[in-house]
């Protein structure tokens, strides 16, 4: 769905796709070069096979998607729509794993495992949140059911990766709100609404944590004993040892190891042929140090440019162009609350080359 409206946004927009400015944009530069490491890691890959397949049927679609959105989102109204679809999408995907659910780790069929999943809700769920805080009326009511689903389908899937990106999110979301929608509120005031706001989302937790399923329960209660986790105590699977033994690698091998190859890195390395389960050790891993940079410069570009544009759209607020300008700093205080709670989950999920 998201794909479709997307698409159709690309043809509304297509008297910009041969305009060449896209290299004078830092981000777009910083991700030319990383799609470009990571299609030549190919020749040097441990896994040329694997590395050849991701390529050919994931690189190259995430490059062409890149490009068309960043030609093609030249205003608000398409922003708009494109994350609004994003919302929807992932709304659908939070029902089917919600109807669908059997007790075990909830999934959406084939195409998305548990940690997929929670990967897709957890980064949508900032958006949807900040759509149904800011909304009005109807849609108000519409959002907020949404974040609802989201959210619900984000806990059944027992990912804590996944937990501790939602909650970086959520805290993201009542921090930046104040700052990107009112001119007015300072520091001060900034803090006691985020202050706020996060109690109130406290105290809803704890009122639900019985009703979670007891796997669930029990697996995000784990997390306050982590020297009994097996992350921590078995060698083969543990992921903190896997990221010690894939960073030591890569200590030797500064290249990286090619792009798809971090299961078979684990596998030679005495593991269990086990992903990283970080993403930034995954790209460190397979793409080398150089890689490791370019993605973490990614976010901190994406970062830096939301930041800019919710200054200058808080002096637009008072403009002629209020009711845009407002809507603007909606979806950019959301967006920058969603590199967030990505980043955090990632950080715990093998997400390095993820659509989102």
């Amino acid at each position: 769905l998201a794909l479709g409206l997307f698409l159709v946004s690309a043809l509304m927009g297509r008297k910009y796709l041969a305009d060449s400015q896209i290299f004078k944009s830092p981000i777009a530069r910083t991700a030319f070069w990383f799609f470009a490491i990571a299609a030549a890691s190919g020749i040097w890959s441990i896994w040329q096979s694997n590395s050849l397949a991701f390529v050919t049927n994931g690189l190259i679609v995430i490059g062409v998607m890149f490009v068309l959105l960043f030609k093609v989102v030249r205003n608000w109204a398409v922003a708009e729509t494109l994350i609004v679809s994003l919302c929807v999408s992932a709304t659908l995907l939070g029902i089917a794993a919600i109807v669908n659910y059997d007790g075990a780790r909830a999934e959406a069929s084939g195409t998305y495992d548990t940690n997929d999943l929670a990967y897709v809700l957890v980064t949508t769920f900032p958006l949807v949140l900040a759509l149904a805080l800011d909304g009005r009326g109807f849609r108000r009511i519409l959002f907020a059911g949404m974040a609802a689903a989201v959210l619900v389908a984000a806990l059944i899937t027992e990912s804590r990766g996944g937990l501790l990106g939602l909650i970086a999110g959520i805290i993201a979301v009542f921090w930046l709100r104040p700052a990107a929608v009112s001119a007015k509120t300072g520091s001060m005031g900034r803090a006691a609404q985020a202050i706020v706001w996060v109690m109130a989302a406290v105290a809803v937790a704890v009122a639900s944590w019985p009703m979670l399923p007891a796997s669930a329960r029990e697996r995000f209660a784990s997390m306050l004993d982590l020297q009994s986790d097996y992350n921590m105590q078995e060698e083969s699977v543990g992921r903190t040892f896997i990221w010690r033994r894939n960073l030591t690698a890569v200590a030797k091998r500064p290249i990286g190891f090619g792009v798809g190859s971090s299961s078979a890195l684990d596998l030679q390395l005495g593991g269990r042929f086990k992903t990283a389960h970080n993403s930034v050790v995954q790209i460190t891993t397979e793409l080398g140090v150089l890689g490791a940079i370019l993605f973490l410069r990614l976010y901190w570009l994406a970062w830096r440019g939301l930041g800019q544009k919710i200054a200058a759209t808080r002096k637009q607020v008072a403009s002629l162009h209020c009711q845009v300008a407002g809507r603007a700093g909606v979806l950019l205080y959301s967006l920058r609350a969603s590199l967030v709670a990505s980043f955090v989950a990632g950080f715990f999920l093998s997400q390095g080359y993820s659509y989102l």
